[in-house]
């Protein structure tokens, strides 16, 4: 009997399924599915040709294209638009960390071809087990849906019976056949079966089809069916050839660290991507950035901080950006763009650091973790200074764990000279460093305090009160979020009982308890990390020998072991440290969730590892009872990390809980910038709505939140341009002011930017003196808005609007606030001429 290729398999089914959706209006205006069915036919006749001529193309490139192929046919069979295949699985259970549990029968699928070519293949081996593992907790990991618990066989058993047999019964024969010794059959007839492999995603595909059959009501739509049904088929094909491929490039990949072209390809299209969802988040704001777009903009126009404006952060915030606009101009699409920019730098360090000392599934995981983390999307969508300050961060990680002292050194005082919150990063990696050699630790230090006390100095020097008040002194005049804070010098108790007082306030708090909801993977794997690293020495030959190498004085020479644990120690420092900040802002996490990511991504590198070693090499039966043991404790931990967020839900949303089931409707809307390509990301992660009380994916919450922008700037800039001349200028609210003078070519009365409630509040800033300021630079229009020290009825009451001026045009904005309008009132100077060189006083 003829050997049927899988190539060809791909290849046939996947025209049929081309000229079939070619031929339906199913897919009219909806390029997607047809690129990806197309990218499915170029992966399948690549590898068919570089089968019968293997010098024909690098092997790189079919990689590159399967991976691309597989990734936009998923996208198209999955979550396109028009036609869905939908999910047979429960609501709650539909996926691991993200992923589809469609696709542990597909690994499945390309464990069953890899074994019939090589049935004593080790990565095959490996490759069985864990997409059997991961099968049975799609079907047995308890789910909990409100105040319920059930298991997600049982629910589908209930809808679908043959489905859920076939499904379990595939599990339970994919387990025996990996798990040989736990069994008491004799299991290697299934080694001769062989096809039973393929019975699960033949029974997902008719039950697609079967389900959406009730909406076929002509031939063409059946059709449309017919051709999903045929491209899932090709896209399990090329699906197993791509996993099977890179298996045989990890066995033939170089030496740890070294970065091939193919393995370039996932982290590309994962920042390519990551990029590509930002562009929804490129509009105008009313945020705090708008002061930083301002103060950078007046640097272009030789105005410098601390000594013509209020400044309340180290200089390179608005140098860098500064920097750009004096060779641009201001844009504000470019102002925008270098936040999630910065983010995608970061991206890379991460990813490069985490390629060469943790492995490539902890680099790729890492990556994807990070990048796509709800704050982190959240957080590079304005220009705060945090991405700026954990590029830094990252570099200068990067360059210490590579033993490059003084690299690192300069990175590091870059990170603190844009945002002092990176300090316990630093002071984490220095006295790390120490452990390394004391001339290593020595070399660090002096490059850091050399370059970070420069650009103190010369702050200190151009500006020397200004400059210690903004960076330094302001910070600490605020007062603190909790009532029950308590400064760490001057109060009634020690330093150290002060701080663990302060830490226990922030993780009882409801801004980190937001922050687990929201990050709960992060989290959970931050606290698994030692007990992972710890399961690692006890499953090694000499475990004695193995857990001597967590000492501090053998972290750096233990390897992978070693620099996860001094990186997770390096995030430890970190959470040390928020205890410290009087305030707790969200965005202040992205410092952290670099490292977070890094211990995602170790923790299922290691579950991988633990339980493919217990079948993928001739351990003892007692050996690999205790690594399988030890993967599954992991992994189910792991797994926790969705009751975590559930419980976090409860204490920091009760509102959102109380009301569970009431559906919330969302409005879509294209990009501000790169348009045309916006039915990618609403194909692949917008939703129309959702139900309160159901977890929601953080990508998800970014796109409702931040494609809410303020669309009414124009209307307002056209306004203050008409009814003012150039030497006019405008003060009042620092969330939207700054912008209204950029977009109108205005300039803000006395440069005074930041203008918010703390500043007022601190001293740092006198109401009377800023009055007295503004009224003597020519003051026209006073910005009223929302949550701002210039709320519409505070001016309205104050004696100098009174007098002086009068509310002349009301702007509500549709877009910032979700369900209703956002207020923006202009008032205006009623005198024409300035007095004694007022206009008001």
């Amino acid at each position: 009997m003829p050997t049927i290729e899988p190539e060809r398999v791909a290849l046939g089914v996947g025209a049929i399924a081309m000229v079939a959706a070619l031929t339906n209006d199913t897919f009219a205006g909806d390029p997607l599915p047809l690129v990806g069915l197309l990218l499915v036919l170029l992966s399948a006749a690549g590898r068919l040709a570089y089968k019968r001529r293997p010098g024909s193309a690098p092997p790189w490139a079919g990689t590159a294209v399967s991976a691309l192929g597989l990734a936009l046919g998923c996208a198209a069979i999955l979550a396109g638009r028009g036609v869905s295949l939908g999910n047979p699985f429960p609501a709650e259970s539909q996926s691991l960390l993200g992923v589809p549990h469609h696709l542990a029968w597909l690994a499945l699928v390309a464990a069953g071809l890899r074994l019939r070519e090589a049935p004593h293949d080790a990565r095959g081996r490996r490759l069985w087990l864990l997409s059997a593992l991961w099968a049975s907790i799609a079907l047995l990991m308890p789910t909990r849906s409100g105040l319920s618990t059930a298991l997600p066989i049982v629910a589908l058993g209930s809808e679908h019976p043959a489905l859920a047999i076939v499904l379990g019964l595939t599990t339970l024969l994919g387990l025996a056949r990996a798990l040989p010794w736990l069994t008491p059959i004799d299991v290697q007839p299934l080694d001769r079966l062989g096809a039973h492999v393929l019975w699960a995603p033949l029974s997902l595909g008719l039950w697609h089809l079967m389900n959406l059959s009730g909406e076929a009501n002509t031939a063409a739509e059946w059709c449309a069916l017919l051709a999903l049904f045929a491209a899932g088929w090709a896209l399990v094909h090329a699906g197993s050839l791509l996993l099977v491929q890179l298996a045989n490039h990890s066995a033939s990949s170089g030496p740890r660290g070294a970065l091939g072209r193919a393995e370039l390809v996932a982290p590309g299209c994962v920042i390519a991507l990551f990029l590509l969802l930002k562009t929804h988040g490129m509009g105008a704001s009313n945020t705090d950035e708008n002061i930083y777009f301002y103060m950078a903009s007046r640097i272009a126009e030789g105005q410098w901080p601390y000594v013509d404006y209020f400044f309340a952060h180290p200089p390179l915030h608005v140098l860098l950006p500064g920097a750009i606009f004096s060779v641009t101009g201001f844009h504000l699409t470019l102002a925008k763009a270098i936040a999630p920019l910065a983010c995608a730098v970061s991206g890379a360090a991460l990813w490069s650091l985490a390629r060469r000392h943790l492995g490539w599934v902890a680099a790729l995981v890492s990556l994807v973790g990070f990048l796509f983390a709800a704050e982190v999307l959240k957080g590079s969508t304005n220009m705060t200074g945090v991405n700026l300050t954990v590029m830094w961060m990252l570099l200068g990680l990067r360059a210490w764990l590579l033993e490059q002292p003084r690299r690192a050194g300069l990175f590091f005082a870059a990170s603190l000279s844009t945002g002092i919150y990176a300090a316990a990063a630093v002071c984490a990696a220095l006295a790390l460093g120490v452990f390394r050699s004391r001339r290593f630790a020595g070399e660090m230090a002096l490059a850091t305090v050399i370059a970070f006390g420069l650009v103190n100095l010369v702050g200190w020097a151009v500006a020397p009160e200004a400059f210690i008040d903004g960076v330094y002194r302001y910070h600490g005049l605020k007062t603190p979020d909790a009532e029950s804070y308590m400064p760490l010098f001057g109060g009634d108790v020690n330093p150290l009982s002060a701080w663990g007082n302060n830490l226990a306030v922030l993780l009882t708090g409801r801004p980190f308890i937001k922050e687990l909801f929201y990050h709960a993977h992060l989290w959970v794997a931050g606290a698994l990390l030692p007990w992972t690293l710890l399961a690692r020495c006890l499953s090694e030959p000499r475990p004695t020998a193995a857990l001597r190498r967590l000492a501090p004085q053998h972290l750096w020479t233990s390897g992978p072991t070693g620099r996860a644990a001094l990186l997770w120690w390096v995030g430890v420092s970190l959470l040390a440290q928020f205890a410290l900040f009087r305030e707790v802002y969200s965005f202040y996490f992205v410092l952290i969730y670099p490292v977070l990511a890094l211990c995602l991504g170790t923790v299922v590198a290691s579950v991988i590892s633990l339980l493919g070693s217990a079948v993928a090499r001739s351990w003892p039966i007692r050996s690999a009872a205790v690594r399988l043991t030890a993967g599954v404790t992991l992994l189910v931990a792991l797994l926790s990390w969705e009751t975590i967020a559930y419980k976090a839900q409860a204490s920091a949303f009760p509102k959102e809980v109380a009301a569970t089931g009431e559906v919330v409707q969302y409005t879509w809307k294209p990009a501000p910038v790169l348009g045309s390509l916006s039915p990618i990301v609403r194909h692949l992660f917008w939703a129309d709505q959702r139900q309160r009380g159901v977890m929601e994916r953080g990508y998800r919450h970014y796109l409702w939140n931040k494609k809410r922008a303020l669309a009414s700037l124009p209307e307002i800039a056209s306004f203050v341009r008409a009814r003012s001349s150039d030497a006019d200028t405008i003060a009042g609210s620092s969330t939207v002011a700054p912008l209204i003078a950029l977009a109108s070519g205005r300039r803000l009365a006395a440069d005074e930017a930041d203008t918010n409630t703390k500043r007022f509040r601190t001293g740092v800033l006198d109401e009377a003196s800023y009055w007295d300021a503004i009224c003597r630079d020519n003051v026209r229009f006073i910005v009223s808005a929302p949550r701002s020290f210039f709320t519409t009825r505070r001016l309205q009451r104050h004696r100098v609007v009174q007098r002086w001026f009068r509310p002349v045009k009301r702007f509500e904005d549709p877009e910032i606030r979700h369900g209703g309008t956002y207020p923006i009132v202009l008032f205006e100077r009623t005198r024409s001429d300035p007095v004694n060189g007022r206009v008001c006083e």
